[in-house]
């Protein structure tokens, strides 16, 4: 529930896909914000479980690097059971808040119901 996939291909162009279920409709119009642009590499820079791969930085970028992968928290393992003897195993990190304004949630999104695996429940 409420997966967004952001995928730039250029340094003009970003595939998003979205839960339309969870998020009002994009308007696909419209420029990202500087602080769009911020935000969506300050994630990228968080998010790397493996690394960061680009063309040689500079010492001010690779700095900049540094101080935001200092902003994942309380790293932890966490395995969650499933019905059918499978296991969810993933790696846990409280992560800083990077609003995004072309992506806005639903009203009422705590009314839909959900199943494991984490699906919507048909009715």
């Amino acid at each position: 529930m409420g997966l967004v996939l952001l995928l730039p291909i250029d340094p003009t162009r970003l595939l998003i896909c979205y839960d339309a279920g969870i998020y009002e409709q994009i308007d696909l119009a419209r420029a990202l914000s500087q602080e769009d642009i911020a935000n969506l590499n300050h994630f990228q820079m968080l998010s790397g479980v493996e690394g960061l791969y680009s063309t040689q930085l500079d010492e001010a970028t690779l700095a900049v690097i540094v101080d935001v992968l200092k902003e994942k928290k309380g790293s932890k393992i966490i395995n969650v059971d499933l019905p059918g003897d499978y296991l969810l195993t993933y790696k846990e990190y409280t992560l800083p808040n990077l609003p995004l304004t072309f992506l806005r949630e639903k009203e009422d999104i705590d009314r839909i119901p959900l199943g494991l695996p984490y699906r919507r429940q048909s009715k």
